[in-house]
């Protein structure tokens, strides 16, 4: 049972073992070997019930899984791109872009662990339609539509900001 456990404590890596001897696990009769084996069963059921898993490796934690990038038209790619760049770009340093599974793509101002949405951009066959929390919709189909609504976003974006600070 010793070398058994301890074997087990060191391959899950939970535990500091201090045991001085690496104990050699007898040679047992095969009847012996079945009763040992589901004694050491039953042992480390309880002493997991205790609350001490020291011969379970820990579990390791998923993060949430991320909803695909949905495939955009290819004549939307570099449009988007450019849309993406100008709204989580170093003029906006607290947003943050996302896919959802609607799907669309939204855009929040982060500080603190408290979020906003302020932009939600989704598409069709020939342009991108924008969403800005309480300024405009518009849609884009070309960079230089982009550039016209710069200043939108970066209200758009003021203000989510702004509705952060309040909240603390």
């Amino acid at each position: 049972m010793e070398s058994k456990l301890c074997v087990l404590a060191s391959r899950a890596c939970t535990c500091e073992l201090t045991n001085k001897n690496a104990p050699q696990p007898p040679l047992l009769a095969e009847a012996e070997e079945s009763e040992t084996k589901d004694l050491l069963e039953k042992a480390i059921v309880i002493v997991g019930a205790l609350g001490w898993n020291f011969f379970e490796p820990p579990k390791e934690v998923s993060k949430p899984s991320e909803p695909p990038e949905p495939p955009l038209p290819a004549n939307l790619q570099q449009l988007f791109e450019g849309l993406r760049r100008a709204v989580t770009g170093p003029t906006l340093p607290k947003a943050e872009g996302y896919w959802t599974r609607t799907p669309d793509y939204r855009v929040k101002v982060v500080s603190g662990g408290d979020f906003r949405v302020f932009v939600r951009i989704c598409w069709a066959k020939n342009w991108l339609r924008v969403k800005l929390k309480d300024v405009e919709n518009f849609k884009i189909s070309d960079l230089a539509d982009l550039e016209k609504h710069r200043d939108k976003t970066q209200a758009a974006y003021n203000k989510a900001e702004k509705y952060l600070q309040r909240g603390k």
